[in-house]
């Protein structure tokens, strides 16, 4: 009922992101040390940082949807009522090598 899926979603909307986060961070952390070292030396660079962070390996990959009408999408209809997968966590890669450049600019993207 709607008591025990209210509390589902705020446990994963509260708690499983907020871990999820922190310890994606501290291992990204530990593997790229030149990025960590980037903001140790300034850290007004860490709200930044902690927005590619997410965006980088979000904590949660992905969440069902059920479309609420025919949704037409690369030449096919996904019918009112189906259910889908939103898969941000993959949506959200840039292609690039793999590393995960805390200045954007860096990078060659803005």
């Amino acid at each position: 009922g709607l008591p025990i899926n209210l509390l589902a979603f705020c446990l994963v909307a509260g708690i499983t992101t907020t871990s999820g986060l922190i310890s994606n961070s501290l291992l990204h952390l530990a593997r790229f040390p030149e990025e960590r070292a980037f903001l140790a030396a300034d850290p007004t660079r860490i709200p930044a940082a902690i927005e590619e962070l997410l965006r980088y390996d979000a904590p949660i990959q992905a969440l069902g949807r059920t479309t609420t009408r025919d949704v037409e999408l690369h030449d096919r209809v996904i019918p009112e009522g189906a259910r889908v997968a939103l898969v941000w966590g993959s949506a959200n890669r840039d292609g690039g090598d793999g590393r995960m450049p805390f200045d954007r600019t860096k990078a060659g993207v803005t």
